[in-house]
């Protein structure tokens, strides 16, 4: 699995979190969208979700 920092971003007092630009375009994310949080080996990866 190659690896590349797309950016950097701080959880809030809420953790809430701001998706970089850069990620945003990259992966054509829209407000609303649904993202899936797995654990993967220890390892967090976030994906749209596809249902």
């Amino acid at each position: 699995m190659s690896r590349q920092i797309l950016g950097t971003s701080k959880i809030s007092s809420k953790f809430q979190v701001t998706i970089p630009k850069e990620v945003r375009d990259r992966f054509e994310l829209e407000a609303e969208e649904i993202l899936v949080f797995l654990d993967a080996e220890g390892s967090l990866v976030i994906r749209k979700n596809t249902e």
